[in-house]
C-alpha cells in the first residue's frame, strides 16, 4: 500500500511501513484509512484535469493528512503538514486557528526544539473522520 499526500507526494517508506503495521495490528481502522486514501486519490486525480484553485479546500487538506499521518502513529510538523497538504504555510496558520478553536487539532511546542510546533487530530476529530470515513 503506497499513502499519499494531497499534493501527490508519498510519505517516507518507513512511515508507509509503519501505517502498514498499524492497519494489519487493528484491522477494524483498516478500511478508514483505505476510505481516507480513496478520497485522496480522487481528490489528485482532478487536478490532472482542472486548476488547483478550483477545488480549493485547506481545511480539509490539512485535515485530510492529519488523518492520514494518525496512521502513522508518529506526528508531524507544522512546516511538514503544510508541505504534505501543498497548503501553504500563512493559510495553513490561518486554519490551524480555526480548526484549534474548533478543538479538531492540536498544536504543540516539540519538547526538543522549541522552534518547531507538532500538530495532531484530537480525539473528537478523529472520531468525526472515522464516521465520515465509515
Amino acid at each position: 500500500m503506497s499513502i499519499y499526500t494531497p499534493s501527490g507526494a508519498a510519505f517516507t517508506s518507513s512511515n508507509t511501513q509503519h501505517a502498514e503495521a498499524v492497519v494489519r495490528n487493528d484491522t477494524s481502522r483498516g478500511h478508514l484509512l483505505a476510505a481516507a486514501l480513496r478520497m485522496q486519490a480522487e481528490r489528485q486525480r482532478r487536478l490532472k484535469y482542472f486548476r488547483k484553485d478550483f477545488f480549493n479546500e485547506p481545511a480539509w487538506s490539512l485535515l485530510l493528512c492529519l488523518y492520514i499521518q494518525e496512521f502513522t502513529r508518529e506526528k508531524i510538523t507544522l512546516t511538514e503538514l503544510s508541505r504534505r497538504s501543498n497548503v501553504s504555510m500563512t493559510t495553513s496558520l490561518r486554519w490551524l486557528d480555526t480548526l484549534d478553536k474548533e478543538r479538531l487539532v492540536r498544536r504543540e511546542i516539540n519538547p526538543r526544539d522549541k522552534r518547531i510546533v507538532d500538530v495532531e487530530l484530537t480525539e473528537e476529530a478523529r472520531d468525526k473522520l472515522d464516521q465520515y470515513f465509515s
